[in-house]
């Protein structure tokens, strides 16, 4: 895992997200180098943001492409064991694209 900034994640992710979204990291499928980019920018992850990011991202890794839900979601993922773990997102969490 490795910290980006935005400039990055978008060259990486073949460019910027939808208005109003953050990109909060990237991984590209089956990648052999098993490399995660972190948006650099984001200050105040929760517990829970983090650990959606991560599973999401590891799921690239593993060959796992998009889903219409669940974790694998572009756009408001969620993840029960992230929730398990954490708890459940905050209200506030702000509208994130954790992916690519």
């Amino acid at each position: 895992m490795r910290w980006a900034s935005p400039e990055q994640l978008a060259a990486g992710s073949g460019g910027e997200p939808g208005q109003g979204l953050t990109t909060m990291g990237i991984a590209h499928l089956r990648d052999p180098h098993c490399v995660v980019l972190l948006n650099d920018s984001v200050t105040d992850w929760t517990p829970y943001e983090f650990c959606l990011v991560i599973e999401h991202e590891f799921g690239h890794l593993k060959g796992l492409p998009h889903a219409a839900s669940g974790v694998m979601a572009p756009v408001d993922a969620h993840s029960p064991d992230c929730e398990a773990a954490f708890g459940p997102a905050p209200e506030d969490a702000p509208v994130t694209a954790p992916v690519s």
